[in-house]
């Protein structure tokens, strides 16, 4: 039953199931998933409540003396109901949380990020700190914008576990860029015993020391600069799919669409233009880098994206504010390479004409 549970939540994280589906799905799990303290008894109200079960669109049924009255779907039976009839479970999402983060040696405690997100715990392993969240999504759009803003919402990771019900991520493009930024989507395949296989992890490591070299009139500006990431960027010009553009932090991917791709070679051309080397949000958005209106939100998903390669640098220092209303790639120039001719060969006129501006 907890499977089917599962699955409505997926459709509707807010859905209440009436005791009666409850017990005539199964009498012997709903008393196990009450002592369980998985099902929290949400009672009727008192004067009015709707009723949903078994109709096509919920009633409206007035107590009167004890019971409800309700004309059903037809407008041609008035139905009475006992209150009973009305009482309605939600199903605890965190208490589900802490079995599956206690099952799966994760710590913490459980805390809901959105209506369809629920952090679970977290644990280290193989020198890797990974967060365990409970997803509740059925289309793959929501995926999209909810999964690859976690690094935004829990900063400070390097992986993420992504536990689903049936859920699978159907497109390579959102795969292959989720699994960039170190984000690994789970369905709950053992949902009798809640086991997850975490052996992904087995061969996985991090580098967190910055490796980039400078020379020592580098190293001097990267001081007087105050920039605050040394690791290597190499800007591939290699393309994963369509629209997908692949870069190298520290030797490790990160696949950006694009207009995010975009964005980064305008801040990697403005730190090769000045010593400052900022952007204004007002002139990122002037240039047709940045739509009007969803400034802190681009810079987010740009931010994001960088999240599970930064090692100990914080997302939020790599793209850092800087100034009122300007934003700064926060790294020297030297570290970031690319080969400007083919960038300039790229088939996004847009980058091919930021391509033909550097240096």
């Amino acid at each position: 039953m907890i499977e089917w549970i599962l699955r409505q939540l997926e459709r509707q994280p807010s859905t209440l199931f009436y005791e009666k589906e409850l017990r005539e799905k199964s009498d012997n799990e709903f008393l196990e998933l009450k002592a369980r303290k998985l099902l929290t008894c949400i009672q009727p109200n008192s004067e009015c409540e709707t009723y949903g079960y078994g109709q096509q669109s919920p009633l409206l049924a007035i107590n009167l003396d004890g019971r409800y009255y309700a004309l059903d779907d037809d407008n041609s039976e008035l139905l009475v109901l006992n209150r009973a009839d009305l009482i309605k479970y939600q199903f605890c999402l965190e208490v589900f949380a802490e079995e599956v983060a206690k099952t799966n040696a994760f710590s913490g405690s459980p805390e809901k990020l959105h209506r369809r997100l629920y952090y679970a715990g977290e644990r280290i392993i193989d020198d890797s700190k990974v967060a365990l969240v409970l997803a509740f999504i059925d289309q793959e759009q929501q995926a999209e914008d909810l999964f690859l803003g976690l690094p935004a919402r829990l900063p400070g990771y390097d992986h993420f576990i992504v536990v689903t019900q049936s859920f699978k991520v159907g497109r390579v493009a959102l795969r292959t860029q989720l699994e960039a930024i170190h984000i690994h989507v789970m369905p709950l395949k053992d949902i009798k015993n809640l086991k997850l296989d975490l052996s992904l992890f087995g061969e996985t490591k991090w580098h967190s020391e910055p490796v980039g070299i400078l020379n020592a009139k580098e190293e001097e500006e990267f001081i007087n600069r105050h920039y605050k990431c040394h690791l290597p960027i190499l800007i591939t010009n290699e393309t994963i799919k369509w629209h997908r553009n692949k870069i190298l932090i520290n030797g490790f991917p990160v696949i950006l669409g694009d207009s995010l791709f975009l964005l980064f070679l305008r801040l990697v051309l403005a730190i090769r233009n000045s010593e400052i080397g900022a952007a204004t949000k007002a002139g990122l958005c002037r240039g047709g880098f940045i739509k009007t209106g969803s400034e802190d939100q681009t810079i987010g998903h740009l931010r994001a994206a960088f999240a599970g390669v930064l090692g100990d640098v914080s997302p939020y220092d790599f793209i850092e504010s800087y100034g009122r209303g300007a934003i700064r790639l926060s790294t020297h120039p030297a570290l970031v390479k690319y080969d400007k001719q083919k960038l300039k060969g790229h088939n996004n006129l847009k980058i091919k004409k930021i391509a033909d501006r550097l240096t």
